[in-house]
């Protein structure tokens, strides 16, 4: 996964900005992917939908209407390290299958803007970047746990990806 897109999940104002603006295409380190979706009459509604890099843990919820081929998803980034722009606003994934829209929902963005300009009338003009400072502490993802459970409810699970992601719990502890 391209570091741009993970940062930009993780709505890291700066460090996205900074990616983009050098033109940098690194990837970050994919640890698992996990969906796990069920079926009610053409409608497939996400049960799990966690993707996990070495930045950020994203996990999202939405659905995928096959009968009006309408996608209707939003995914919240969780950044694992400090980040000193954050804003809280989730990346929502709509439109129709063969032409999907990217967009950013408003989340809690209104409530730090708010708080932003509270803090720069009331205390000083540089505490207004207070509400966007994120200390990072989402966690590693329990791959082998989500991949466990998903092949427990019926989903196809790859062997190898399975293997990958207990050893990275077991390095873990």
């Amino acid at each position: 996964m391209r570091k741009l897109i993970a940062e930009a999940l993780g709505i890291d104002a700066t460090k996205a900005l900074g990616l983009f603006l050098t033109k940098n295409d690194s990837d970050t380190g994919l640890r698992c992917a996990v969906a796990n979706f069920s079926a009610n009459n053409g409608l497939l509604t996400a049960n799990t939908l966690v993707i996990d890099t070495d930045q950020v843990v994203i996990q999202g919820q939405g659905t995928i209407n096959l009968n009006s081929e309408a996608l209707d998803f939003t995914l919240n980034g969780h950044p694992k390290k400090f980040r000193l722009i954050r804003v809280a606003a989730p990346i929502a994934i709509t439109g129709q299958l063969g032409a999907p829209k990217i967009g950013i929902k408003p989340g809690k963005a209104p409530l730090q803007a708010a708080a932003a300009v509270a803090l720069a009338v009331v205390a000083t003009p540089a505490a207004a970047v207070l509400p966007f400072i994120d200390p990072g502490l989402a966690h590693n993802a329990d791959c082998a746990g989500l991949l466990t459970q998903a092949r427990a409810e019926g989903a196809p699970v790859k062997t190898s990806a399975l293997n990958a992601a207990a050893k990275a719990g077991a390095a873990k502890h």
